[in-house]
Formats: C-alpha cells, structure tokens, sequence
C-alpha cells in the first residue's frame, strides 16, 4: 500500500534524505566554524569583532537544527513504520 500518492519506500527514502541533509549541514557549518577561527587569529579590528560576535550568536542558534532535522527524520520514520503495520492488520482483516 501507500501513504495516498507516495509508497513506503518512497516516505523512507525522503527520511533518508534527511539524514544526509542534516550531515551536510553538520559539514557545512564545521567548515565555517573552522574559517571563522582562523579569521579570528588572522584579523581583528572593532568591525572584525562586530562579525565574530555576530556569527557567535547566529552560531549558536543554529547549532542545534541538524539535530533536530535528525529527529524529524526519527519521527518519520516511526509515522511510516506504523502505518505500514496498520495497513498490513488492516488487510488481514479485510481476508
């Protein structure tokens, strides 16, 4: 069966997806952090840390949403997994 136009497969490979998304987004903030760091050791003026602090909050704001991405893939996840094992009693029932 099918969660209406997409298939079990198809729902996990969009959780899948998520998964890899929330890693690049991991990657790619490491990779800025690491920049950051070492514009910090290269520059500093007052507008160079008006940007540090700047990205010091912006930072932290963002560090916790890959992990959160992971969660929602967790929870779609689950949300498939039991649908698919309703609609397989369901069927049972229905023979």
């Amino acid at each position: 069966m099918a969660l209406g136009k997409m298939s079990y497969g198809d729902a996990r490979n969009c959780a899948a997806k998520l998964g890899t998304t929330a890693d690049d987004m991991d990657a790619a903030f490491n990779d800025l952090k690491s920049e950051m760091s070492m514009l910090r050791e290269e520059f500093e003026s007052e507008g160079a840390n008006e940007l540090y602090a700047t990205f010091d909050t912006l930072a932290a704001k963002l560090s916790g949403f890959p992990s959160k991405v992971r969660n929602f893939k967790g929870f779609l996840n689950e949300a498939v997994n039991q649908y698919e094992a309703d609609d397989l009693a369901l069927q049972k029932e229905v023979r």
